[in-house]
């Protein structure tokens, strides 16, 4: 995918300028309850692989319109990715574009300490949220894109793809009674 960033992922990744035309669909009082997704990725830096796997969830309240966020590490190199949880944090709905805005200063102190330079959100208006992410650490920089589901997750399984020094992974969820498959993948090596 080409997002417009440089190869080492530098420019941070977004939203297209225009994912939707939100008026007739994106009411903000739907954009309630839980979004999660398992992210998984490898990436080959210095000669070696690194692993890294974390669960990424938004419980949105749109009474409040508030959104609690929390990411809970399973794998993570030297310990860098740190888990967090952020209560109450006030979102923003851009209904021209589907676009969310969820920052305050708890989010902002959790992005700093795991090297996230950039994250943004679209909402589809019904049951996807994307996630666009700018990783930039003191030893590489990549972007992400991942979309998260409403339900609860399943499970996950990956297709490791050694010879491009990355794998690609699925998140299985059961969604009022359907099964879904998310892909996470970097959007650059």
């Amino acid at each position: 995918m080409n997002d417009g960033g440089d190869s080492r992922g530098r420019t941070p990744v977004g939203p297209p300028a225009q994912t939707c035309n939100c008026t007739s669909h994106c009411d903000p009082t739907l954009l309630d309850g839980h979004f999660g997704g398992n992210v998984s990725t490898s990436k080959r830096i210095l000669g070696r692989t690194v692993h890294v796997n974390y669960y990424m969830s938004h419980r949105f309240d749109a009474k409040k319109g508030t959104v609690d966020v929390a990411l809970t590490p399973y794998q993570s190199p030297f310990g860098m990715l740190q888990s967090f949880q952020c209560l109450g944090v006030p979102i923003r709905l851009d209904r021209q574009a589907c676009h969310v805005t969820v920052e305050d200063d708890c989010i902002r102190r959790a992005n700093s300490r795991n090297y996230v330079t950039s994250m943004q959100y679209a909402w589809d208006g019904m049951d996807a949220l994307t996630v666009y992410e700018t990783l930039h650490t003191p030893v590489f920089s990549q972007n992400y894109i991942w979309k998260e589901l409403p339900g609860c997750c399943c499970g996950k399984f990956c297709l490791v793809r050694g010879w491009e020094g990355h794998s690609i992974c699925w998140e299985v969820l059961m969604v009022r009674g359907a099964l879904w498959l998310i892909q996470a993948t970097p959007t650059n090596n």
